[in-house]
């Protein structure tokens, strides 16, 4: 037989990734509406980036005097207000309570300088309680403590120091005055809450939605079938899938990082979580598509699954079996590490991570085997 009747040769493994990723490619190409979504997506950190930056309130709080609150004639706030230095600038206001005092939103610092109210009803030398309370700027709130520290060694007189500095209490925070509530996006944990938000909103879309959109598409018009009888087969038609739409997430929410956190680039933890989300939302479209004659019928429950997410995270916080639903989801786990890592630092982050990798770790893989498992059987076949 001659070379050229020879039939021609099958492509390899790689061979055949590279005509399938080029084929979704050519299909997001012919779908500009699909990068008109992720590009507003990206606008919308943008905004979030520039209303931070520009936030007329946290530029206000920068001037604030950080505040000592003491008893009503107190000698040792007396002596502190005798010597301020003009490089940390105090306010000091008496109060009956300094420990159930009203903070303004926004102050850096404050300290609560108040008596030992036992030893005084027992008869005992008296002894102050100081409790060192932080805003965002933990640097002031560190330099204040100093200031006091020193203060009460030139006195030499005992004091009862509240271990650590803490946040201002949530009850105590007097409300911005009038009008409706808004977010304040100078807070750092309101920032890292819309900052999740937006990377879910991207995963979601590309991984999930966009990937029922295309898959359905698909299967109702028979593509996914031929393309499963063909030497491709259907594990490595839906491998270029996952491949595909995790890459372009990817590139999405590193738009969104370099405008939001471009400290956060080159953590590989947060990749690590944004991987497994993706892998967690892709599985429910594979299983969304598995389950669906139409591509309608998949858009719908798709959207659905968006709801009933919305409504377990909703009532989890009234009702002790959503709360317990709520454990069993990857999107939990993803969101809280999220948001530990893109949040301010603080004690608990490391083992808020943990807790979500391992969770993940333990929500992700049985949703990827149902997901192989629903598509092998049924997700390629024509109606």
């Amino acid at each position: 037989m001659s070379a050229g009747l020879l039939p021609p040769r099958p492509p390899g493994v790689l061979g055949a990734l590279a005509v399938l990723l080029g084929k979704e490619l050519l299909r997001l190409r012919r779908n500009p509406a699909a990068l008109m979504a992720v590009g507003l997506l990206v606008l919308m950190s943008v905004l979030v980036s520039l209303e931070t930056r520009g936030d007329p309130a946290r530029q206000r709080a920068a001037g604030l005097p950080c505040w000592i609150v003491h008893a009503p004639g107190d000698p040792f706030a007396a002596y502190l207000q005798r010597h301020a230095g003009p490089r940390l600038p105090v306010a000091f206001l008496a109060r009956e309570q300094p420990q159930a005092s009203a903070y303004p939103r926004g102050l850096p610092c404050a300290a609560e300088i108040g008596p030992v109210q036992d030893r005084q009803a027992q008869g005992l030398k008296p002894l102050r309680r100081i409790v060192f309370r932080h805003g965002e700027d933990r640097a002031r709130s560190e330099q204040l403590a100093r200031w006091v520290l020193s203060g009460l060694a030139a006195q030499a007189l005992d004091a009862k120091i509240e271990q650590g500095l803490q946040p201002f209490p949530a009850g105590h925070v007097l409300a911005p005055p009038g009008g409706l509530a808004r977010l304040d996006l100078g807070s750092g944990q309101t920032r890292a809450l819309v900052g999740t938000m937006l990377l879910y909103s991207a995963q979601f879309f590309v991984a999930c939605a966009l990937f029922i959109s295309f898959a359905a598409h698909e299967r109702e018009r028979g593509i996914a079938q031929a393309l499963a009888l063909s030497p491709v087969g259907p594990g490595l038609a839906l491998l270029a899938k996952f491949i595909f739409h995790l890459g372009l997430a990817a590139a999405a929410c590193a738009l969104m990082l370099a405008v939001l956190a471009p400290r956060l680039l080159g953590s590989g933890l947060l990749w690590g979580l944004l991987l497994l989300m993706g892998l967690g939302l892709s599985a429910v479209a594979t299983l969304v598509v598995s389950f669906s004659r139409s591509q309608t019928a998949a858009s719908l429950l798709g959207f659905c699954y968006l709801m009933t997410v919305g409504a377990v995270f909703a009532l989890s916080g009234s009702f002790p079996a959503f709360q317990g639903l709520r454990l069993l989801m990857f999107e939990h786990h993803a969101l809280q590490g999220l948001g530990a890592l893109l949040g301010p630092r603080g004690p608990e982050t490391a083992s808020r991570l943990l807790d979500s990798l391992l969770g993940l770790g333990l929500t992700v893989p049985p949703l990827l085997l149902a997901a192989t498992l629903a598509w092998r059987r049924r997700g390629w076949r024509q109606g």
